[in-house]
């Protein structure tokens, strides 16, 4: 019987808590706020650095930042290549001005694409080196804000390695640490609660331990409403995640209600594909006999996997209407 269809993370990065770089700044940097674009001057600043303007037209460091710059851009525009060139001059270039804060922040910088790509050795590697920098040069203590997230970071590759108990080790040692803090009344760290949330119900899932992923999933979706805006694709997901654990739990009135959310929201952000969700609601639908409704839902799905060339989702449909067919002959 076809299953119902969660909707996996794969990147870590997508999940909106971890779009970008860990950030080296100052405690009092805002850490929820995407760095889409870093100024010359913002640079210097995001490093701590005192020195005065006139010294920020030093040749050397303009070219440093100029080439961080664009390979922050060429990231943002999948030049994938081209941004690692980049960023291989620029740490080049910050060793050669002993800039070791500049070199830290390359560091993760690499890291992330390497994550991106799916280079998860090469990844995990520059991780663990951004975090020994940051002990060895900047004197961070184990509940620093910037370890915690590189910590979930190096778990959740185990977990993309299907080493579910590596990565729920992992999860479990960053919770730790930030339940030893005043996390509720700490933006941050209580941002970060809830996105590792929502990783191991994501492991719980994978592991086929749904009472489990439900709990972690649901304290994850609580703690997202309150920073983030619902109305995002990361949203959307979060729902249609926690719709398909309660349909594994046979709560089939709480998984519609999940799933419905999500495909309302899903359309007024003008999600494209939404074929997915269909099928998910067609199936929901089977369960509980309605099988016409089946068949609508089931049909939408196929005509928009259809319409956006969604291979494996034309196959779900595809089963998903010979469930139907099953149903009614």
């Amino acid at each position: 019987m076809y299953r119902f269809g969660r909707i996996v993370f794969a990147n870590y990065r997508r999940f909106n808590n971890l779009r970008n770089q860990v950030e080296f700044a100052p405690k009092k940097f805002n850490l929820k706020s995407p760095i889409k674009f870093i100024s010359g001057a913002s640079i210097f600043s995001y490093f701590g650095s005192t020195k005065t303007d006139e010294k920020l037209e030093n040749e050397e460091e303009s070219e440093l930042i100029m080439t961080m710059k664009r390979g922050i851009l060429s990231v943002m525009r999948s030049e994938y290549d081209k941004a690692e060139q980049l960023y291989h001059l620029a740490l080049r270039n910050a060793q050669s001005v002993n800039n070791e804060p500049a070199v830290t922040y390359i560091y993760d910088l690499m890291a992330n694409l390497a994550y991106e790509l799916g280079q998860l050795p090469k990844a995990e590697k520059l991780f663990v080196s951004v975090m020994q920098r940051l002990m060895e040069k900047d004197k961070a203590e184990e509940d620093d804000i910037r370890l915690l997230h590189i910590s979930s970071k190096i778990a959740h590759i185990a977990y993309q390695q299907e080493n579910f108990d590596k990565a729920l080790v992992g999860y479990q040692y960053v919770l730790e640490k930030i339940q030893k803090r005043d996390y509720l009344n700490e933006e941050n760290y209580h941002e970060l609660y809830g996105m590792v949330k929502n990783l191991i119900g994501q492991a719980f899932i994978a592991m086929n331990k749904y009472p489990e992923a439900k709990v972690a999933l649901e304290e994850a979706h609580v703690i997202f409403k309150k920073y983030k805006d619902e109305m995002t694709d990361d949203g959307v997901i979060l729902l249609n995640n926690l719709s398909c654990v309660c349909a594994e739990l046979k709560q089939y009135e709480s998984s519609l209600r999940y799933l419905n959310e999500a495909i309302e929201i899903a359309k007024k952000i003008e999600i494209d594909d939404l074929s997915p969700y269909h099928i998910n609601l067609g199936m929901l639908y089977l369960k509980q006999k309605l099988i016409e409704k089946a068949r609508v839902s089931c049909s939408m799905g196929w005509k928009l996997a259809s319409k956006y060339e969604n291979k494996e989702a034309i196959k779900a449909a595809e089963r998903c209407l010979d469930e139907v067919k099953k149903a009614t002959s």
